[in-house]
């Protein structure tokens, strides 16, 4: 089980990564850095409450895993391929909007089966604290993506689709 929650704070650690390689490159859109770097922060404060709920964590407490750790895997692998896609070359703003989307929205998924179902309720109320943090990550990025798609539209342009 130590292993499973490590990877889980592995992946929280690389999505901060590409939140601030993200931020880094749309610096000048001061609106989406701010909205990253406070992604970035959320999932590195994540991968620290992960680590936490394993000092917290008994064996005898678990009552079952929802999410298999090959799921846990391949959304490790995932994650650390995306990084490595975002470092070696700048993607274009809708895209990388669309991705940030995608993945919240994937990582929300994986909370919201709240990966592992624990008797202990501090370790229990950990899980759901990162489900609402992935929704609000959603929504922020959703409002920013409407509020993009008008600017584009005033300017002639294609919107961001979800």
């Amino acid at each position: 089980m130590q292993a499973f929650l490590n990877r889980c704070a592995e992946i929280e650690e690389v999505l901060a990564q590409v939140y601030r390689e993200l931020a880094a490159v749309y610096a000048a859109d001061h609106a989406l850095e701010a909205i990253w770097l406070n992604m970035a922060d959320d999932e590195s404060e994540h991968a620290r409450e992960i680590h936490l709920a394993k000092r917290l964590l008994r064996d005898d407490l678990i009552v079952r895993e929802q999410v298999p750790d090959a799921q846990i895997r391949k959304l490790l692998f995932r994650a650390h391929k995306i990084l490595a896609k975002v470092r070696r070359s700048v993607l274009p703003v809708k895209e990388a909007l669309r991705l940030s989307l995608h993945l919240e929205d994937e990582f929300r998924q994986v909370h919201v089966l709240c990966a592992v179902r624990f008797a202990d309720s501090a370790v229990q109320k950990i899980f759901e604290r990162l489900g609402r943090a992935d929704r609000e990550h959603v929504a922020r990025l959703a409002e920013y993506c409407r509020l993009f798609a008008a600017r584009e539209k005033a300017q002639g342009s294609e919107s961001v689709p979800a």
